[in-house]
C-alpha cells in the first residue's frame, strides 16, 4: 500500500525510534511492527470516515438542485425555459363580436390564463379584401392595419395588467 509522504515519513521515524525492532508473525515468517500496522489500520478507517462525508456532502448537494421531474424534450428545465421565453400575451383571432356586431380581436394572456376580448372600432379593411383573406387565404394584411391592431391589444393588455 503506497502511504502519502507525511504518513510515510512517521513510519520510517517511528520504526527508526524503536531500534527496527520487529516481531515474526507466526505462520507467516514474516517481520511485522504491530504498532505500525495498528496505525496504518487507524489511518484507513479515517480515510473510510472522509470518503463517507464527502459522499454525504456530495448526495446533499446534488439534492439541493433543481428537481428534474420528467425527463426527454420537453422535460422541466425545457419547461421553465419555454416558459420564460414566451410572449406576455398573443392575438388568438380577429372577428366580429356576437353582441355589438363590431370588429374584435381576441387576446390571450398565457401566465394568468385570461381571455381579453378587445374592440377595434375605427380599424378596417375593405370588404373585398376581408373577402379575399376569409375565403381564399390569399393577400396579405397592410402594415398599417396590422400595426394599430397590436397598438389597440397591448394599450388593452396593459390597462387590464395594471388594474
Amino acid at each position: 500500500m503506497v502511504h502519502p509522504p507525511k504518513r510515510q515519513a512517521f513510519l520510517v521515524q517511528h520504526f527508526l525510534q524503536s531500534g527496527g525492532q520487529l516481531l515474526l508473525e507466526l505462520g507467516t515468517g514474516q517481520l511485522v511492527d504491530p504498532y505500525a500496522e495498528m496505525v496504518i489500520e487507524v489511518w484507513k478507517a479515517e480515510d473510510r470516515a472522509e470518503r463517507e462525508e464527502a459522499w454525504r456532502r456530495e448526495k446533499r448537494r446534488l439534492h439541493s438542485l433543481p428537481e428534474i421531474l420528467k425527463r426527454g424534450p420537453f422535460d422541466s428545465i425545457a419547461r421553465e425555459i419555454y416558459l420564460a421565453e414566451r410572449p406576455l400575451w398573443k392575438i388568438e383571432a380577429v372577428g366580429v363580436g356576437v353582441f355589438t356586431f363590431r370588429r374584435v380581436a381576441r387576446v390571450e394572456i398565457p401566465a394568468l390564463e385570461k381571455v381579453l376580448w378587445v374592440d377595434l372600432a375605427g380599424v378596417e379593411l375593405s370588404k373585398n379584401a376581408r373577402r379575399k383573406l376569409v375565403r381564399y387565404k390569399k393577400g396579405k394584411l397592410p402594415r398599417e392595419l396590422e400595426e394599430s391592431v397590436f397598438a389597440l391589444c397591448e394599450k388593452a393588455v396593459r390597462r387590464y395588467l395594471a388594474s
